[in-house]
């Protein structure tokens, strides 16, 4: 709404020749758009804090599929990284000497952005903890 408060300005200008009901009608016409942002704004803060709540629900559960699918969704990432980064290359490299196969290059283009994106999560609630935010 706010990107066509300029256009709508002109249309009144022309429209209107009372320059006190062309400012009127344009401050009707802002209030108006703040009041449609703040609802959105609202609406976004609302959905935002039921996740959190749905979440906290998640992780207290004693249900391994509905609070473990965090930690192992870490430890996946974690065991691709190691094999990516050290298992693969010493295991290619004993291929290699002993004349034998080598293992699979699994590749890390789809771990990588999951893994980024949980230490970067993680980061950030370390940092919150520091800075006393969070318990």
């Amino acid at each position: 709404m706010l990107q066509f408060l300029p256009l709508i300005g002109k249309v009144l200008d022309k429209v209107l020749p009372d320059p006190t009901a062309k400012a009127e009608s344009k401050i009707k016409m802002m209030e108006m758009a703040q009041a449609g942002d703040f609802k959105d704004i609202e609406a976004a803060l609302e959905r935002d804090v039921q996740q959190i709540a749905l979440n906290k629900i998640e992780a207290g559960s004693s249900n391994v599929f509905k609070s473990g699918w965090r930690p192992a969704v870490g430890w996946i990432c974690a065991f691709g990284l190691l094999y990516a980064t050290i298992l693969h290359p010493l295991l290619s490299w004993a291929a290699v000497v002993f004349d034998i196969l080598p293992p699979p290059n699994l590749g890390v283009d789809v771990l990588m952005p999951v893994l980024l994106g949980m230490l970067g999560l993680g980061g950030m609630r370390s940092f919150e903890k520091f800075k006393g935010l969070t318990k």
